[in-house]
């Protein structure tokens, strides 16, 4: 066996220990991981580990944001497209509503009274009816009848409705004297006396009283029309003559 010669080889020197990295005044080198600084807390130990190499965005410190306008231009945005979508929706469900129309029928008792609604007179007196009317709108009737209390109601129209007024009676108060005393007084052209004077009537209905009469032995008898369109008491004084 051949033998060949052993050349040595030169041993290549490695440097056996490595300069240590040059750290702050106050760390320490733990095995791995970041430079550990003594008595400060996480994000401390953290923002001292920056250095010029990083990045702004990636900092700790320096984390104002550079656009403070955006939150509220986005909010206002927000509110602006709300606004404008609920209107929409207003809008077109108001449009696209089927508008269903009726004919209101009004009577009253009793019967021949002025109708009027939402302020327009109706040509017919009751009973009458008003045509055209929107099924679900506020409709506004007032009933006037002479020597009676005015009726009124507000509300809804139902469909093909029907309204009945009861109208009350305007009760009204008439007293009646004379001089001399003790005529005997008659109401409306009445045979029979409703009394002598000095009397009071209250509570009566003002048609049954436009017209009295006073009678008494020796002198000639006196007569008086009332009008009750705009008075609910009248106190009628008679001079009778011999």
């Amino acid at each position: 066996q051949q033998g060949y010669p052993q050349q040595g080889y030169p041993q290549q020197g490695y440097p056996q220990a490595y300069p240590q990295a040059a750290y702050p005044p106050g760390y320490s080198t733990p095995g791995s991981g970041f430079p550990q600084v003594a008595g400060l807390a996480t994000n401390a130990k953290l923002a001292a580990f920056e250095v010029d190499e990083l990045p702004d965005a990636y900092r700790l410190t320096n984390r104002k944001s550079k656009t403070p306008w955006l939150i509220p231009v986005i909010g206002f945005v927000v509110l602006a497209v709300g606004a404008a979508a609920a209107t929409y929706f207003l809008v077109t469900e108001k449009e696209t509503r089927k508008v269903e129309r009726s004919t209101l029928t009004i009577v009253s008792s009793p019967e021949g009274a002025r109708v009027t609604v939402n302020g327009n007179v109706l040509t017919q007196r009751t009973p009458t009816t008003y045509s055209d009317a929107i099924v679900g709108e506020d409709y506004k009737v007032t009933v006037d009848l002479p020597g009676h209390k005015r009726w009124s109601r507000e509300a809804p129209l139902a469909r093909d409705e029907k309204i009945i007024a009861r109208l009350e009676r305007i009760l009204v108060t008439l007293t009646v004297t004379t001089e001399p005393t003790g005529a005997e007084i008659y109401l409306n052209g009445s045979a029979s006396a409703a009394g002598r004077t000095p009397k009071t009537f209250t509570n009566i209905d003002p048609t049954t009283a436009t017209k009295i009469e006073v009678r008494k032995d020796g002198f000639r008898p006196s007569t008086r029309t009332l009008d009750w369109t705009k008075e609910t008491s009248k106190d009628v004084r008679l001079l009778l003559a011999p």
